[in-house]
């Protein structure tokens, strides 16, 4: 883990010019025993680590998938229309999406050991999906009361993330998830919750179930499950997909570019990776941008000593899009293994 510590620090100082704290590896740490809850109970092989980016992304390599928790900072900005989450942080309820219309409004509640658990809205824009809850405890217990047992930042997810479930369609999602709250008065709460997939369904609508077990050490049953789509985005114009199929040979391999989707809250970039099994994963940049702030995907053997890696990048929102973007492909483990290419993008 020092190893990692110190690469990450390295990477800091030649691409933005900062120096980390020296808590890094203890904040590193304690994000990982977090999120290697999603997989534990069902995958107990080893887990590779790599820390990369700017952010220091945590991307969790789990038998042939991997994923790495992207940010609620993706969603703090909304070009094309103007800043829908701008002061994200206190939005919790995504009210300035709402503003615009671009939400959807649920009401979907489930009381179980009295507590009401409350979907009020989504936002989905085949980027990203956030939706917004209430909480209101009518019990005795005291949610706000100190524990390790769980995550102080989270209300709903929690540490032990096998207390909460995600699906769609009726399928479990894999990746990442991350929730923000704020009390909302006197025993109730507000939030949303973040979910990044290794994929969204392809269809422009789908239902999303929200199933925990367990809240604050109160056990229960609060499922809930609502339809979100992308159709109140793509009706304002604002998502576009590009697909390239732009290839590139590099590193005894081929690197093909499959699509690139911009949308208000960030750009989703789906490539595909052929090398030498054994040769590690490539990540990647958007250089008009920056890095990446999160990556999910998968590998398959594909015979002749070839494996194929599928990767979903998501990157910030751009205020317009470009005729063309550069990407610099990379090993997140050795410096010198890099390749920037330019990508036309035509309809």
């Amino acid at each position: 883990m020092l190893k990692e510590e110190k690469h990450i620090k390295n990477l800091f100082r030649e691409t933005v010019n900062v120096h980390p704290p020296d808590t890094l590896h203890q904040k590193v740490r304690t994000r990982i025993l977090h999120d290697t809850h999603f997989y534990k109970e069902k995958r107990r092989k080893r887990i590779a680590m790599y820390i990369v980016s700017s952010v220091a992304a945590i991307i969790l390599f789990l038998g042939g998938s991997f994923f790495s928790p992207t940010m609620a900072e993706v969603l703090q900005k909304l070009p094309f229309i103007g800043f829908i989450y701008e002061g994200f942080q206190s939005d919790i309820g995504l009210d300035k999406a709402k503003q615009l219309g671009l939400t959807q409004e649920y009401q979907k509640t489930v009381l179980s050991n009295d507590i009401e658990v409350t979907l009020t809205s989504a936002y989905y824009d085949g980027s990203n999906l956030s939706i917004a809850y209430t909480l209101y405890n009518h019990g005795p217990t005291n949610l706000e009361r100190k524990s390790d047992q769980w995550d102080e930042r989270s209300m709903l997810i929690g540490s032990h993330t096998k207390m909460t479930e995600f699906l769609f369609n009726d399928s479990n999602v894999r990746g990442g998830f991350d929730e923000k709250y704020k009390k909302k008065g006197p025993r109730q709460y507000e939030g949303n919750l973040y979910i990044y997939p290794m994929a969204f369904p392809k269809e422009d609508q789908f239902d999303v179930e929200v199933s925990v077990s367990e809240i604050r050490g109160v056990k229960g049953d609060w499922k809930l499950r609502i339809p979100v789509t992308k159709e109140k985005v793509k009706e304002k114009g604002m998502v576009q997909t590009f697909t390239p199929s732009f290839k590139k040979e590099a590193f005894g391999g081929e690197i093909c570019i499959k699509s690139v989707n911009f949308s208000p809250t960030g750009i989703e970039l789906i490539t595909e990776t052929t090398m030498k099994k054994g040769s590690g994963t490539l990540l990647f940049s958007i250089l008009e941008v920056g890095a990446d702030e999160g990556v999910a995907g998968g590998k398959k053997d594909i015979g002749n000593g070839q494996e194929l890696t599928t990767s979903r990048s998501s990157f910030p929102p751009m205020k317009e899009i470009p005729d063309q973007i550069t990407i610099k492909a990379y090993s997140p483990d050795d410096s010198s293994k890099e390749v920037t290419f330019k990508v036309p993008l035509k309809k």
